[in-house]
C-alpha cells in the first residue's frame, strides 16, 4: 500500500473517531489546558520526529553512496585493464570475473539485503578469483606496473564499499523508537480531537489536516526505514547497467 493510500485510511479513521466524539463527547477539557499540553508535548514530539527522520535519511543516503562508490571501483577495475599490454586472454579472464561478481551481487546479495538477511561480510570467493587473476599479470613495462598497482587498489576499494553496503543495509530504526513515534502520534491526534470547536465542519477539517500531516510523517519515516521498497526504493539498476556494459 502506498504512503498516500495508508495516510488516507488513517485520516478516515480519525474523522470517524472525531465524528463519534462530536456526537457523544467523552470529556470536556479546557482550551488553556490543551494549549499547555501542545506546547510541551509538541516540542518533545518535534524533537523525536526530527531525530528519527535524520537517522533513516542518513542511513538511506549512506547505502546509495556506498553503492555508487562500489560501482565506480568496479568500472575503474575494468578500465585499468587497458594499461595491461599484450595479455589479452588475461584481460578477458579478469573482465569475466568482474561480471561474475556483479551477477553475484544482483542475484544473491541483493535479495538477501531486501529480506534483511545477514550476509557474510568476509571477502567472497569471487573476489579472491579476481585477485588470483590479477596476480597473473606479468610486468613487462612501466604501463603494466601502473596497471597492477591500480587494479590492486580497486579491488581493495570494492571489498571496503561492499562491507559498508552490507552493514548499512542491516541498519533499521530501533523497534522501541518506532513504537514511541506511533504512540506519540496517536496522542497528538487524539488530543486534537478534544479541542472544543463549535463549528462541525471546521472541527472535521482541522482534524483531517492534522491527521493527514502526522500520519504522512510517520509513513514517510517507515518508508525511508526500508530503503529497498516503497516510494524511495533503491534498486540494483546500477549493477544491472554495468553488467550490460561488461557484455
Amino acid at each position: 500500500m502506498s504512503v498516500y493510500r495508508k495516510t488516507l485510511v488513517v485520516v478516515i479513521l480519525i474523522l470517524v473517531l472525531n465524528y463519534l466524539l462530536t456526537l457523544h463527547p467523552a470529556a470536556t477539557i479546557q482550551l488553556g489546558l490543551l494549549e499547555v499540553f501542545f506546547n510541551i508535548f509538541g516540542v518533545l514530539y518535534a524533537i523525536i520526529i526530527g531525530f528519527a527522520i535524520y537517522v533513516v535519511l542518513d542511513n538511506y543516503n549512506h547505502i546509495k553512496s556506498y553503492i555508487d562508490c562500489e560501482i565506480n571501483e568496479l568500472q575503474d577495475l575494468r578500465d585499468y585493464l587497458i594499461y595491461v599490454d599484450e595479455q589479452e586472454d588475461l584481460r578477458k579472464e579478469i573482465k569475466a570475473k568482474i561480471k561474475k561478481y556483479v551477477e553475484f551481487v544482483i542475484h544473491e546479495e541483493w535479495p538477501a539485503m531486501e529480506s534483511y538477511k545477514k550476509i557474510d561480510m568476509d571477502t567472497p570467493p569471487i573476489i579472491y578469483e579476481i585477485m588470483v587473476a590479477i596476480n597473473k599479470i606479468k610486468v613487462n613495462n612501466p604501463s603494466d606496473q601502473v596497471a597492477l598497482e591500480k587494479l590492486i587498489g580497486s579491488v581493495a576499494g570494492i571489498t571496503t564499499y561492499r562491507t559498508n553496503r552490507l552493514s548499512a543495509s542491516l541498519e533499521r530504526l530501533p523497534m522501541l523508537m518506532r513504537h514511541l513515534i506511533a504512540i506519540l502520534s496517536a496522542f497528538i491526534v487524539l488530543s486534537f480531537t478534544l479541542i472544543p470547536i463549535e463549528n462541525f465542519w471546521v472541527n472535521m477539517g482541522l482534524n483531517a489536516i492534522s491527521g493527514f500531516g502526522i500520519s504522512l510523517i510517520y509513513f514517510i519515516i517507515e518508508d525511508l526505514d526500508y530503503p529497498f521498497g516503497g516510494v524511495w526504493s533503491i534498486k540494483p539498476e546500477a549493477f544491472e547497467e554495468l553488467m550490460k556494459k561488461l557484455d
